[in-house]
């Protein structure tokens, strides 16, 4: 038994770019198809190293919503974020301890004032 298998999109190899020069000039040739496409579209298909797409200064025009196209530089997770995570983590367990203390120290302190009233009863019979 085979079955058919429809193709709804044709499948599209993402196309790299090593420099903003190099999408420029395919974007000058391309500029009709490219406009016509939402960024999320042109991000799956385009790919330009340290850049994402994006657009700014967004209307609606005719019902579409447009925008100039931008290069956005890609910004990479730098060690001084990481380790301010970390600390985050480090600073959060600092406070989760803390509240064990606190609830070890109430807990305590109800003893120790029901030992006490337990004292003065004693006293003044």
């Amino acid at each position: 038994m085979s079955t058919n298998v429809k193709i709804i999109g044709e499948h599209k190899q993402r196309r790299t770019f090593d420099t903003p020069d190099e999408f420029n000039r395919y974007y000058e040739t391309h500029r009709s198809d490219i406009d016509n496409t939402t960024t999320n579209q042109l991000n799956k298909e385009l790919c330009v190293v340290g850049y994402k797409i994006g657009r700014r200064h967004m209307q609606v025009v005719d019902g579409k919503r447009v925008g100039e196209l931008h290069l956005i530089p890609i910004r990479e997770a730098s060690p001084a974020e990481t380790s301010q995570d970390h600390t985050l983590t480090e600073q959060w367990e600092i406070i989760k301890g803390l509240a064990s203390e606190v609830d070890r120290i109430s807990t305590k302190m109800k003893h120790l004032e029901t030992s006490l009233s337990q004292v003065l009863a004693i006293i003044d019979n």
